[in-house]
Protein backbone atom coordinates (compact mmCIF):
# COMPACT_ATOMS: atom_id res chain seq x y z
CA UNK A 1 0.00 0.00 0.00
CA UNK A 2 1.15 3.20 -0.59
CA UNK A 3 0.58 8.06 3.06
CA UNK A 4 -1.19 13.09 8.80
CA UNK A 5 1.04 14.41 11.21
CA UNK A 6 -0.46 12.62 14.20
CA UNK A 7 0.81 9.91 16.47
CA UNK A 8 -1.32 7.34 14.71
CA UNK A 9 -0.71 8.01 11.07
CA UNK A 10 2.19 9.31 9.06
CA UNK A 11 1.34 11.97 6.51
CA UNK A 12 3.00 12.40 3.19
CA UNK A 13 2.08 15.62 1.43
CA UNK A 14 4.22 16.02 -1.64
CA UNK A 15 4.30 16.32 -5.39
CA UNK A 16 4.87 13.09 -7.25
CA UNK A 17 5.49 12.08 -10.86
CA UNK A 18 3.67 9.21 -12.47
CA UNK A 19 4.73 7.44 -15.68
CA UNK A 20 2.50 7.86 -18.70
CA UNK A 21 2.50 7.22 -22.43
CA UNK A 22 1.99 10.09 -24.85
CA UNK A 23 1.14 9.57 -28.51
CA UNK A 24 3.43 11.45 -30.88
CA UNK A 25 2.57 10.96 -34.53
CA UNK A 26 2.36 7.23 -35.18
CA UNK A 27 4.50 6.25 -32.19
CA UNK A 28 4.26 6.51 -28.45
CA UNK A 29 6.89 7.75 -26.03
CA UNK A 30 7.28 7.40 -22.27
CA UNK A 31 6.77 10.69 -20.43
CA UNK A 32 6.27 11.85 -16.87
CA UNK A 33 3.36 13.98 -15.77
CA UNK A 34 3.17 15.82 -12.49
CA UNK A 35 0.41 14.95 -10.06
CA UNK A 36 0.52 18.10 -8.00
CA UNK A 37 -0.32 16.80 -4.56
CA UNK A 38 -0.85 13.52 -2.74
CA UNK A 39 -1.91 13.18 0.89
CA UNK A 40 -2.24 9.69 2.33
CA UNK A 41 -3.17 8.28 5.73
CA UNK A 42 -2.18 4.87 7.06
CA UNK A 43 -3.78 2.42 9.41
CA UNK A 44 -2.46 -1.08 10.10
CA UNK A 45 -4.57 -2.67 7.36
CA UNK A 46 -5.57 0.06 4.93
CA UNK A 47 -4.58 3.34 3.34
CA UNK A 48 -6.54 6.38 2.21
CA UNK A 49 -5.00 8.81 -0.27
CA UNK A 50 -6.20 12.00 -1.90
CA UNK A 51 -4.83 12.73 -5.37
CA UNK A 52 -4.93 16.33 -6.57
CA UNK A 53 -3.80 17.70 -9.91
CA UNK A 54 -4.19 20.95 -11.79
CA UNK A 55 -1.95 19.85 -14.67
CA UNK A 56 -3.21 17.92 -17.73
CA UNK A 57 -1.72 14.42 -17.75
CA UNK A 58 -2.20 10.88 -18.98
CA UNK A 59 -1.27 8.35 -16.31
CA UNK A 60 -1.26 4.62 -15.74
CA UNK A 61 -1.87 3.30 -12.21
CA UNK A 62 -1.88 -0.16 -10.72
CA UNK A 63 -2.74 -0.94 -7.08
CA UNK A 64 -1.49 -4.10 -5.38
CA UNK A 65 -4.70 -4.40 -3.32
CA UNK A 66 -8.44 -3.91 -3.95
CA UNK A 67 -9.11 -0.19 -4.21
CA UNK A 68 -12.23 1.97 -4.07
CA UNK A 69 -12.02 5.52 -5.44
CA UNK A 70 -14.39 8.46 -5.61
CA UNK A 71 -14.02 11.65 -7.63
CA UNK A 72 -14.64 14.67 -5.41
CA UNK A 73 -13.92 17.39 -7.98
CA UNK A 74 -13.52 17.58 -11.73
CA UNK A 75 -13.89 15.13 -14.59
CA UNK A 76 -11.63 12.50 -16.15
CA UNK A 77 -11.80 9.77 -18.73
CA UNK A 78 -10.77 6.29 -17.57
CA UNK A 79 -10.48 2.70 -18.68
CA UNK A 80 -9.81 -0.34 -16.50
CA UNK A 81 -7.84 -3.23 -17.95
CA UNK A 82 -9.08 -3.73 -21.48
CA UNK A 83 -12.41 -1.96 -20.96
CA UNK A 84 -13.72 0.78 -23.20
CA UNK A 85 -13.13 4.32 -21.96
CA UNK A 86 -15.79 5.88 -19.75
CA UNK A 87 -16.38 9.29 -18.21
CA UNK A 88 -15.78 9.60 -14.47
CA UNK A 89 -17.66 12.53 -12.95
CA UNK A 90 -17.81 14.21 -9.57
CA UNK A 91 -19.52 11.86 -7.10
CA UNK A 92 -18.84 8.69 -9.11
CA UNK A 93 -17.12 5.76 -7.37
CA UNK A 94 -15.01 2.96 -8.81
CA UNK A 95 -14.00 -0.43 -7.42
CA UNK A 96 -10.87 -1.95 -8.98
CA UNK A 97 -9.45 -5.42 -8.18
CA UNK A 98 -5.74 -5.81 -7.37
CA UNK A 99 -3.04 -5.74 -10.05
CA UNK A 100 -5.34 -4.14 -12.63
CA UNK A 101 -4.15 -1.33 -14.86
CA UNK A 102 -6.10 1.92 -14.68
CA UNK A 103 -5.63 4.32 -17.59
CA UNK A 104 -6.51 7.89 -16.62
CA UNK A 105 -6.82 10.92 -18.89
CA UNK A 106 -6.55 14.07 -16.77
CA UNK A 107 -6.78 16.38 -19.76
CA UNK A 108 -9.52 18.47 -18.14
CA UNK A 109 -7.31 19.51 -15.19
CA UNK A 110 -6.55 23.23 -14.98
CA UNK A 111 -5.24 25.59 -12.35
CA UNK A 112 -8.76 27.01 -11.87
CA UNK A 113 -10.45 23.60 -12.17
CA UNK A 114 -8.32 20.94 -10.40
CA UNK A 115 -9.21 17.27 -10.31
CA UNK A 116 -9.39 15.63 -6.86
CA UNK A 117 -9.91 11.94 -6.23
CA UNK A 118 -10.01 9.95 -2.96
CA UNK A 119 -8.80 6.33 -2.99
CA UNK A 120 -8.98 3.72 -0.25
CA UNK A 121 -6.74 0.68 -0.66
CA UNK A 122 -7.72 -2.38 1.37
CA UNK A 123 -5.96 -5.64 2.14
CA UNK A 124 -7.19 -8.44 -0.11
CA UNK A 125 -7.82 -10.57 2.96
CA UNK A 126 -10.52 -8.18 4.17
CA UNK A 127 -12.67 -8.99 1.15
CA UNK A 128 -11.92 -12.70 1.54
CA UNK A 129 -13.11 -12.49 5.17
CA UNK A 130 -16.41 -10.89 4.12
CA UNK A 131 -17.01 -13.65 1.55
CA UNK A 132 -16.06 -16.33 4.10
CA UNK A 133 -18.69 -14.96 6.48
CA UNK A 134 -21.22 -14.98 3.64
CA UNK A 135 -20.40 -18.61 2.83
CA UNK A 136 -20.74 -19.54 6.49
CA UNK A 137 -24.25 -18.07 6.49
CA UNK A 138 -25.09 -19.94 3.30
CA UNK A 139 -23.84 -23.20 4.79
CA UNK A 140 -25.72 -22.62 8.06
CA UNK A 141 -28.90 -22.08 6.05
CA UNK A 142 -28.39 -25.46 4.33
CA UNK A 143 -27.36 -24.06 0.95
CA UNK A 144 -24.92 -25.99 -1.22
CA UNK A 145 -23.91 -22.78 -3.00
CA UNK A 146 -20.60 -21.08 -2.39
CA UNK A 147 -19.68 -17.47 -3.20
CA UNK A 148 -16.33 -16.22 -4.33
CA UNK A 149 -15.04 -12.94 -5.69
CA UNK A 150 -14.44 -12.62 -9.39
CA UNK A 151 -11.09 -10.82 -9.32
CA UNK A 152 -11.33 -10.03 -13.03
CA UNK A 153 -14.25 -7.62 -12.60
CA UNK A 154 -14.37 -3.93 -11.73
CA UNK A 155 -17.46 -1.86 -11.03
CA UNK A 156 -18.57 1.75 -11.51
CA UNK A 157 -21.05 3.19 -9.01
CA UNK A 158 -22.99 6.38 -9.54
CA UNK A 159 -25.53 8.42 -7.61
CA UNK A 160 -27.04 6.71 -4.56
CA UNK A 161 -25.06 3.53 -5.23
CA UNK A 162 -21.86 5.52 -4.74
CA UNK A 163 -23.24 7.46 -1.76
CA UNK A 164 -24.07 4.30 0.20
CA UNK A 165 -20.37 3.35 0.32
CA UNK A 166 -19.74 6.29 2.66
CA UNK A 167 -16.31 7.20 1.27
CA UNK A 168 -16.59 10.81 2.42
CA UNK A 169 -17.18 9.71 6.01
CA UNK A 170 -14.36 7.20 5.68
CA UNK A 171 -11.90 9.90 4.60
CA UNK A 172 -12.97 12.02 7.60
CA UNK A 173 -12.16 9.09 9.90
CA UNK A 174 -8.70 8.67 8.38
CA UNK A 175 -7.98 12.34 9.11
CA UNK A 176 -9.03 12.14 12.75
CA UNK A 177 -6.46 12.36 15.54
CA UNK A 178 -7.80 9.86 18.06
CA UNK A 179 -5.27 7.19 19.06
CA UNK A 180 -7.80 5.12 20.96
CA UNK A 181 -10.69 4.62 18.57
CA UNK A 182 -9.80 5.80 15.07
CA UNK A 183 -8.34 2.53 13.73
CA UNK A 184 -11.17 0.42 15.17
CA UNK A 185 -13.81 2.71 13.66
CA UNK A 186 -12.06 2.61 10.28
CA UNK A 187 -11.92 -1.21 10.36
CA UNK A 188 -15.64 -1.38 11.14
CA UNK A 189 -16.48 1.12 8.39
CA UNK A 190 -14.35 -0.76 5.84
CA UNK A 191 -16.28 -3.97 6.51
CA UNK A 192 -19.57 -2.09 6.14
CA UNK A 193 -18.35 -0.46 2.92
CA UNK A 194 -17.28 -3.80 1.44
CA UNK A 195 -20.59 -5.45 2.35
CA UNK A 196 -22.48 -2.55 0.73
CA UNK A 197 -20.34 -2.89 -2.40
CA UNK A 198 -20.82 -6.66 -2.68
CA UNK A 199 -24.54 -6.38 -1.96
CA UNK A 200 -25.17 -3.73 -4.62
CA UNK A 201 -22.87 -5.35 -7.18
CA UNK A 202 -23.22 -9.03 -6.30
CA UNK A 203 -24.15 -10.00 -9.88
CA UNK A 204 -20.99 -8.34 -11.19
CA UNK A 205 -18.43 -9.14 -8.50
CA UNK A 206 -19.52 -12.48 -7.01
CA UNK A 207 -19.63 -15.93 -8.53
CA UNK A 208 -22.22 -18.26 -6.99
CA UNK A 209 -21.74 -21.95 -7.71
CA UNK A 210 -21.95 -25.39 -6.20
CA UNK A 211 -18.92 -26.24 -4.08
CA UNK A 212 -16.76 -28.73 -5.96
CA UNK A 213 -13.54 -30.68 -5.71
CA UNK A 214 -11.64 -27.86 -7.39
CA UNK A 215 -12.52 -25.53 -4.51
CA UNK A 216 -11.51 -28.18 -1.99
CA UNK A 217 -8.16 -28.60 -3.75
CA UNK A 218 -7.42 -24.88 -3.62
CA UNK A 219 -8.45 -24.86 0.05
CA UNK A 220 -5.94 -27.64 0.73
CA UNK A 221 -3.20 -25.64 -1.02
CA UNK A 222 -4.04 -22.52 1.00
CA UNK A 223 -3.96 -24.56 4.21
CA UNK A 224 -0.46 -25.76 3.36
CA UNK A 225 0.74 -22.20 2.63
CA UNK A 226 -0.66 -20.95 5.94
CA UNK A 227 0.80 -23.87 7.90
CA UNK A 228 4.43 -22.78 7.62
CA UNK A 229 5.18 -19.33 6.21
CA UNK A 230 8.91 -19.87 6.73
CA UNK A 231 8.99 -22.34 3.83
CA UNK A 232 8.58 -21.43 0.17
CA UNK A 233 6.38 -24.11 -1.36
CA UNK A 234 6.79 -24.56 -5.10
CA UNK A 235 3.74 -24.47 -7.37
CA UNK A 236 4.50 -28.05 -8.36
CA UNK A 237 4.09 -29.18 -4.74
CA UNK A 238 0.93 -27.11 -4.25
CA UNK A 239 -0.56 -28.64 -7.41
CA UNK A 240 0.14 -32.12 -6.04
CA UNK A 241 -1.60 -31.22 -2.76
CA UNK A 242 -4.56 -29.74 -4.66
CA UNK A 243 -4.78 -32.82 -6.93
CA UNK A 244 -4.64 -30.79 -10.13
CA UNK A 245 -2.15 -29.74 -12.77
CA UNK A 246 0.10 -26.77 -12.15
CA UNK A 247 -1.64 -24.72 -14.83
CA UNK A 248 -5.06 -25.50 -13.27
CA UNK A 249 -3.70 -24.52 -9.85
CA UNK A 250 -2.50 -21.14 -11.11
CA UNK A 251 -5.68 -20.47 -13.07
CA UNK A 252 -8.02 -21.37 -10.21
CA UNK A 253 -5.89 -19.67 -7.57
CA UNK A 254 -5.93 -16.48 -9.61
CA UNK A 255 -9.69 -16.74 -10.08
CA UNK A 256 -10.34 -17.28 -6.37
CA UNK A 257 -7.81 -14.88 -4.83
CA UNK A 258 -6.88 -12.53 -7.64
CA UNK A 259 -3.17 -13.35 -7.36
CA UNK A 260 -0.60 -16.12 -7.65
CA UNK A 261 0.19 -18.50 -4.76
CA UNK A 262 3.56 -16.76 -4.28
CA UNK A 263 1.91 -13.35 -4.01
CA UNK A 264 -0.71 -14.77 -1.63
CA UNK A 265 2.02 -16.26 0.59
CA UNK A 266 3.92 -12.96 0.65
CA UNK A 267 0.82 -11.07 1.75
CA UNK A 268 0.37 -13.53 4.63
CA UNK A 269 4.04 -13.10 5.55
CA UNK A 270 3.71 -9.31 5.56
CA UNK A 271 0.61 -9.53 7.72
CA UNK A 272 2.49 -11.69 10.25
CA UNK A 273 5.55 -9.43 10.05
CA UNK A 274 3.44 -6.46 11.11
CA UNK A 275 2.59 -8.26 14.33
CA UNK A 276 6.21 -9.25 14.93
CA UNK A 277 7.52 -5.74 14.21
CA UNK A 278 5.49 -4.45 17.13
CA UNK A 279 7.52 -6.75 19.40
CA UNK A 280 10.76 -4.83 19.81
CA UNK A 281 12.87 -7.79 20.93
CA UNK A 282 13.15 -9.26 17.41
CA UNK A 283 15.43 -7.69 14.82
CA UNK A 284 14.19 -7.02 11.31
CA UNK A 285 16.74 -9.51 9.97
CA UNK A 286 15.43 -12.24 12.28
CA UNK A 287 11.83 -11.56 11.27
CA UNK A 288 12.82 -11.67 7.60
CA UNK A 289 14.52 -15.06 7.84
CA UNK A 290 11.86 -16.55 10.15
CA UNK A 291 9.23 -15.72 7.53
CA UNK A 292 11.14 -17.28 4.67
CA UNK A 293 12.58 -14.21 2.94
CA UNK A 294 15.99 -14.69 1.37
CA UNK A 295 17.38 -11.52 2.95
CA UNK A 296 16.42 -8.46 4.96
CA UNK A 297 16.55 -6.35 1.79
CA UNK A 298 14.18 -8.75 0.02
CA UNK A 299 11.82 -8.53 2.99
CA UNK A 300 12.02 -4.71 3.00
CA UNK A 301 11.30 -4.56 -0.74
CA UNK A 302 8.19 -6.78 -0.49
CA UNK A 303 7.03 -5.01 2.68
CA UNK A 304 7.23 -1.64 0.95
CA UNK A 305 5.39 -2.95 -2.12
CA UNK A 306 2.49 -4.10 0.07
CA UNK A 307 2.36 -1.35 2.73
CA UNK A 308 4.03 1.67 1.15
CA UNK A 309 6.63 1.98 3.91
CA UNK A 310 9.72 0.14 5.07
CA UNK A 311 9.73 -2.27 8.06
CA UNK A 312 11.77 0.26 10.05
CA UNK A 313 9.31 3.07 9.29
CA UNK A 314 6.39 0.84 10.24
CA UNK A 315 8.04 -0.26 13.51
CA UNK A 316 8.93 3.31 14.51
CA UNK A 317 5.43 4.52 13.70
CA UNK A 318 3.77 1.79 15.76
CA UNK A 319 6.06 2.56 18.70
CA UNK A 320 4.85 6.15 18.51
CA UNK A 321 1.28 4.81 18.34
CA UNK A 322 1.75 2.83 21.55
CA UNK A 323 3.25 5.87 23.26
CA UNK A 324 0.29 7.97 22.10
CA UNK A 325 -2.19 5.45 23.53
CA UNK A 326 -0.27 5.34 26.81
CA UNK A 327 -0.29 9.14 27.00
CA UNK A 328 -4.01 9.21 26.19
CA UNK A 329 -4.70 6.71 28.97
CA UNK A 330 -2.53 8.67 31.39
CA UNK A 331 -4.38 11.89 30.58
CA UNK A 332 -7.70 10.12 30.97
CA UNK A 333 -6.69 8.76 34.36
CA UNK A 334 -5.61 12.24 35.38
CA UNK A 335 -9.14 13.45 34.71
CA UNK A 336 -10.96 10.48 36.25
CA UNK A 337 -8.85 9.92 39.37
CA UNK A 338 -9.93 13.14 41.19
CA UNK A 339 -13.56 12.29 40.46
CA UNK A 340 -13.10 8.76 41.79
CA UNK A 341 -11.40 10.07 44.93
CA UNK A 342 -14.24 12.50 45.48
CA UNK A 343 -16.83 9.71 45.39
CA UNK A 344 -14.74 7.60 47.77
CA UNK A 345 -14.68 10.32 50.47
CA UNK A 346 -16.92 9.42 53.49
CA UNK A 347 -20.13 11.38 53.56
CA UNK A 348 -20.32 13.80 56.43
CA UNK A 349 -23.33 13.46 58.68
CA UNK A 350 -25.71 16.37 59.21
CA UNK A 351 -24.61 16.56 62.87
CA UNK A 352 -20.99 17.02 61.81
CA UNK A 353 -22.05 19.83 59.55
CA UNK A 354 -23.78 21.52 62.41
CA UNK A 355 -27.26 21.04 61.04
CA UNK A 356 -30.34 20.35 63.11
CA UNK A 357 -31.95 17.00 62.52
Amino acid sequence: MGCEGTAFDRAERHSIYLPATMEVGSSSIEVEKLVEHRTAHYTAHSEAARYYTNTPAIVLLRFSNPTICRLTDGFKVMSVGNSTAFGFRTGDALYVPPDTEIHIDLGAARADAPITCDCIEIETGRMDNIVSRLNHQLSSAGSSLSARIDWRKFSILRGSDADVLGLEMMMDLFRQDDPMFRDMRIDARIDEMLMSLLQSRSRDLLEMKEADGMDNGITAAVRMIRKDLSNTILNEELARIACMSESSLLRNFKRQFGMTPARFANQLRIKESRRLLCERHQSIETIAFDLGFSSASHFARVFRQVTGETPTEYRNRRVIDVQAVAQFQQNLLGVLRPEAERFREPKKSPKYLGLQV
